[in-house]
C-alpha cells in the first residue's frame, strides 16, 4: 500500500489496524512518499494500491474518491496575519514569507496553483517534505507553513502556533484511493477498498451541515 506523507500520518495507520483485525495473517507493506512519487510507484505495478489527495491524470490508473481535506495556514500567535480577520485570502498570503512542502507534494502543487490562478508569486522562503519542520519553524515566526489542515491540528499549541483558514475552494483537495488499471483486485484489496469507502462515509456524516 502506498500514501502521501499527509494520508500516511493520519488516514493510513487506522485503516491498516482495521484491516490487520480482518486479516491477521496478512503482512501489510507500507510505502509513504510524496503524491508525485507515489503515483510513478503505481504506474510501474510497485504497488497494489495507494492513497492520494488528488485524483490521477494518467490513464494508466483507476481512482475512487474518499473525502477530502483544505490546505490551512500555520503561523505564530504573534505574526501580523494571527490578528487578521479568518479566514485568510490568498492574497494575504502572497505578502509574507511561506513555508511549503517540497515540489512533487500535492500541497506544493494546490498552494502553487492557487497562487498561478490570482496571478500571485508566492514567497517561498522554506521547503521541507518534513511537516513537523515547518511546524516549527512557523512556531519561531519565520513565516507561514501552508499544510493540510487535519495534520496540522495534531501539531497544534496554542501557546506556540495557531491556525487560519484560508479562503477559497481552491484550497481544497480531494482525497482518492487509486490502482492500476490492469491490477487484479484480491478479496484482501476489496476489503481494503470497503475500509476507504466507510471512512469516507464517517467523515462525511461528521462534517457540519449547512442549516448546523
Amino acid at each position: 500500500i502506498g500514501a502521501t506523507l499527509t494520508l500516511g500520518s493520519t488516514l493510513l495507520p487506522e485503516l491498516a489496524q482495521r484491516f490487520a483485525e480482518r486479516y491477521p495473517g496478512i503482512e501489510l507493506r507500507v510505502t509513504v512518499a510524496n503524491g508525485e512519487a507515489i503515483t510513478s510507484a503505481l504506474c510501474q505495478n510497485q504497488l497494489d494500491l495507494a492513497l492520494l489527495e488528488t485524483r490521477v491524470l494518467t490513464s494508466e490508473l483507476h481512482s475512487e474518491e474518499i473525502g477530502s481535506d483544505r490546505l490551512c495556514a500555520v503561523l505564530s500567535p504573534q505574526h501580523p496575519l494571527a490578528a487578521l480577520k479568518n479566514p485568510l485570502t490568498i492574497e494575504q498570503l502572497a505578502q509574507h514569507p511561506l513555508l511549503v512542502r517540497e515540489k512533487g507534494s500535492t500541497a506544493r502543487a494546490v498552494l502553487e496553483n492557487a497562487m498561478a490562478k490570482n496571478e500571485l508569486s508566492p514567497h517561498i522562503l522554506w521547503e521541507s517534505a518534513s511537516s513537523d519542520a515547518l511546524v516549527r519553524a512557523a512556531a519561531r515566526g519565520l513565516g507561514v507553513a501552508i499544510l493540510p489542515e487535519e495534520l496540522a491540528q495534531t501539531s497544534i499549541d496554542d501557546r506556540l502556533i495557531c491556525l487560519r483558514t484560508i479562503e477559497g475552494a481552491s484550497m481544497k483537495r480531494g482525497r482518492v484511493v487509486a490502482w492500476h488499471q490492469d491490477k487484479y483486485l484480491t478479496d484482501s484489496m476489496q476489503h481494503f477498498l470497503a475500509l476507504c469507502r466507510n471512512k469516507a462515509l464517517e467523515q462525511k456524516a461528521a462534517q457540519p451541515t449547512a442549516n448546523s
